[in-house]
């Protein structure tokens, strides 16, 4: 087993006050050939696996005006999500937009605590 840690700090994004959440293990990173498509869909290393969980949650965060990252460590790979802390989520034209409205709306407003309790407690 290995070390898993998380981290959570207020930063900027295009210049506005922003929450990052950084998630670094000490595994043996992340193979470049994957590096370059993890975030492409149906993209996958699992046999058993879908390749749509990073997709997914990297247009989630686009819609955020976020960004999410991946990096090779010495030791391991680190993935940091960056969303603004303030602002409006923008607006979804889907077929269901009033549910994934509530949910833009709830995922919003919890990265908005997130970032109001770390800004508190720094």
């Amino acid at each position: 087993g290995g070390t898993l840690t998380l981290r959570a700090y207020r930063t900027t994004l295009r210049g506005d006050t922003a929450m990052a959440v950084e998630v670094e293990d000490t595994g043996g990173g992340i193979p470049v050939v994957v590096m370059r498509n993890i975030f492409n869909p149906f993209f996958t290393t699992k046999e058993e696996g879908t390749g749509l969980g990073l997709s997914i949650s990297h247009r989630i965060i686009e819609l955020h005006r976020g960004e999410i990252t991946v990096e090779n460590l010495e030791k391991g790979a680190r993935f940091t999500l960056v969303l603004p802390v303030h602002g409006q989520a923008p607006p979804f034209r889907l077929t269901n937009a009033g549910a994934l409205d509530k949910v833009s709306s709830v995922f919003h407003g919890a990265v908005a605590q997130l970032g109001e309790r770390c800004v508190r407690n720094a």
